[in-house]
């Protein structure tokens, strides 16, 4: 449970941001997955073996929060998995728009693919 969880760990955060993670089933398909901020109530993840979470940092008292997420397959509970966030204060009168980790995958892997494109051009010609 909680494998390949973005963000990682101790990041500082600002704004709305998307928690995902990657659960693994045992010998029972899972059924839900639960998130909680600072040992609050659970809450349900959309999705199952991938699933997110959108949590509004802005809401959250600066400083350093811990996001826990666990698993159900209908008969057991998983161990719960967490990751700590620090969510950043925003500055008066500027506004903060969401993190969207999918978008920051996306521009690495864009900028990356480029270089091996161009890494493999040069080979080619040379």
């Amino acid at each position: 449970m909680g494998r390949d969880v973005i963000p990682a760990n101790n990041s500082k955060v600002l704004g709305r941001i998307q928690i995902v993670g990657t659960a693994v089933n045992g010998t029972l398909p899972l059924t839900i997955i639960q998130v909680r901020i600072d040992g609050g109530p659970w809450q349900t993840a959309v999705g199952r073996e991938n699933w997110s979470f959108q949590v509004d940092a802005g809401k959250l008292a600066g400083g350093q929060h811990t996001i826990e997420a666990r698993a159900f397959d209908g008969s057991l509970y998983s161990d719960a998995a967490s990751i700590h966030i620090n969510a950043q204060r925003p500055n008066p009168g500027v506004p903060t728009e969401p993190v969207r980790a999918d978008i920051i995958i996306l521009i690495v892997c864009f900028v990356s693919g480029l270089g091996l494109f161009v890494l493999f051009r040069k080979r080619l010609k040379g």
